[in-house]
């Protein structure tokens, strides 16, 4: 199954776009909330002003039914209208009603001409009632509506909610609920009332673009608030630019934060103990050939690791980041694991040299040991070769001490890139390795006369003294092959034999080796070369 992996770009716009997921409810929060505080406001006035009315009422224009004598609008009368006007806050143009007509009001004093009322009364007991739209010769407000006690009406007075009502996106309507039925007592709500569906609750909802509030504050009669959302949203421009720019702020703050986090958990040393951890690292087969027989004698193990986006990390960066980050032993022990388990299925193990390379520090510590006990069966150790990667040497005693343990067990010790890190006389006669590897460093251009080949010959000389094997790395070309032929090298590795190989491949190409080489040695293939090199 291919591995998701998401870019640095990708991952840190999926952090921008899910913290709109935070911003647009916290922006809908924050102008619901205003709404609310409007809406609030709004209500809490009307109530003031509901309360003022049926303190009025109670404290003022029903008494003042109750005193009022006969005949209508006698002198004590009318003074005890002005003075009832004066003192009232919500109520005003107090009015004396007899048989359905004003006869006279605390302004006018009394009429020379009696005025019919033009509304019909709501009534809400034998001596309450509400009159809407109240207009008459005397009495010329528009949408004023005026309350009646027994002979006596007053006009509401709301000054405080006319000067309230001036925002294009707000609504209001004062109503009462008679009998099921909605009676407008301040109707400058747009939409009918009987649209909308209200309780005698005080809530607050949305319908059809519009966010409501209702609150019932006295007996039968209630408050609407509507807020035109599209509208409301629309005037807020300084507020919506404000939050925009803080919502870019706050997107570009969680796009950063998504490419720092992204960089925490595929950073490549997370990345590579992953794949040790789940054994994702691949391993690569590069067969060892014989100079003197042309087969293959064995192979070098090399780890090769894609990192999650795809693409090829090369050894010299991520072999550094398995010594800095303390993996070399999961490492090692990954490599000889899957190395097995791979020859084992090809039919490969036990029928060719087998080269894992290691740190010194994990044959110092003896982990080494361990690890090829622990995984190779007893009987194939003998085609196993541990080759010594050079670096400094923490303690030499100690190497020396466990490489000749690896060799008790049968297993080869070879030093690697001979020449190229601690490698010294005094340390090859100190840990008594069994082969050489001359880097592919001292190869390229050997052909040819040049210091190199003068370094060669010495490695050539050293290695014979010392009775080791040489084994040349980087052998790229015919003409490189024919030089270490003539320096006895045993054994040569390189891409003009083969570049390193999937285990398939390596297995393939041992199998066509072997039989390129059984043609070679026939007894029909001998007369053909002796008869050719007569002619």
């Amino acid at each position: 199954m291919a591995k998701l992996y998401v870019s640095q770009k990708q991952f840190g716009v999926g952090a921008a776009i899910a913290s709109l997921f935070i911003i647009v409810p916290l922006l809908a929060l924050l102008l619901t909330q205003s709404a609310h505080r409007f809406q609030d406001a709004l209500l809490d006035r009307n109530d003031t002003v509901g309360t003022g009315i049926a303190r009025d009422f109670h404290q003022f224009l029903k008494p003042l039914s109750e005193s009022l004598s006969q005949p209508a609008c006698n002198p004590d009368n009318l003074r005890k209208l002005r003075q009832t006007d004066f003192r009232s806050k919500y109520l005003s143009y107090y009015a004396e009603v007899r048989d359905g007509h004003i006869l006279c009001t605390s302004y006018e004093g009394k009429l020379a001409n009696p005025v019919a009322l033009p509304a019909e009364y709501v009534q809400f007991d034998a001596e309450t009632a509400i009159l809407n739209d109240l207009n008459t010769e005397v009495i010329q407000t528009q949408g004023t509506a005026a309350i009646r006690a027994g002979n006596l009406i007053a006009v509401f007075d709301y000054p405080e909610l006319s000067n309230t009502i001036s925002k294009s996106w707000l609504d209001y309507a004062s109503y009462s609920l008679i009998n099921n039925q909605f009676t407008s007592v301040k109707p400058f709500y747009t939409h009918p009332l009987n649209d909308i569906n209200i309780s005698g609750n005080s809530e607050r909802w949305f319908e059809g673009g519009y966010y409501i509030a209702s609150r019932c504050s006295i007996q039968n009669s209630c408050d609407l608030v509507s807020i035109d959302i599209l509208s409301y949203v629309k005037s807020q421009q300084l507020t919506l630019t404000v939050l925009l720019m803080l919502t870019a702020m706050v997107m570009w703050a969680f796009y950063r934060a998504g490419c720092n986090l992204h960089s925490s958990i595929f950073s490549l040393p997370n990345q590579l103990r992953a794949g040790l951890k789940n054994n994702e690292l691949t391993l690569h087969y590069q067969p060892i050939v014989s100079t003197t027989s042309s087969e293959v004698i064995g192979c070098e193990v090399l780890c090769r690791w894609h990192a999650a986006d795809g693409h090829s990390v090369s050894p010299d960066t991520f072999i550094p980041m398995v010594e800095d980050n303390g993996l070399c032993e999961a490492l090692t022990e990954s490599v000889t694991r899957t190395a097995i388990k791979e020859l084992k299925l090809h039919g490969l193990l036990g029928k060719v040299r087998v080269a894992i390379n290691t740190f010194p520090e994990d044959i110092e510590s003896g982990f080494m040991k361990r690890n090829l006990n622990r995984h190779v069966p007893e009987r194939y150790l003998p085609w196993f070769t541990v080759e010594i990667t050079e670096k400094s040497v923490g303690n030499l005693d100690n190497l020396a001490k466990n490489v000749d343990q690896l060799r008790a067990l049968g297993v080869q010790v070879s030093v690697d890139d001979f020449g190229t890190g601690f490698s010294n006389l005094e340390t090859l006669q100190a840990i008594k390795v069994d082969q050489i590897k001359i880097d592919r460093s001292f190869i390229i251009g050997v052909e040819k006369p040049s210091l190199k080949r003068s370094i060669v010959d010495n490695i050539c000389q050293l290695a014979k003294s010392l009775n080791v094997r040489l084994v040349a790395e980087g052998i790229e070309t015919a003409q490189q092959l024919e030089f270490v032929k003539t320096r006895n090298i045993a054994l040569t590795q390189g891409y003009f034999h083969s570049k390193p190989l999937a285990i398939p491949d390596f297995a393939q190409f041992v199998a066509q080796q072997n039989r390129n080489n059984a043609d070679a040695t026939s007894p029909q293939s001998k007369r053909i070369l002796q008869q050719a090199s007569q002619a």
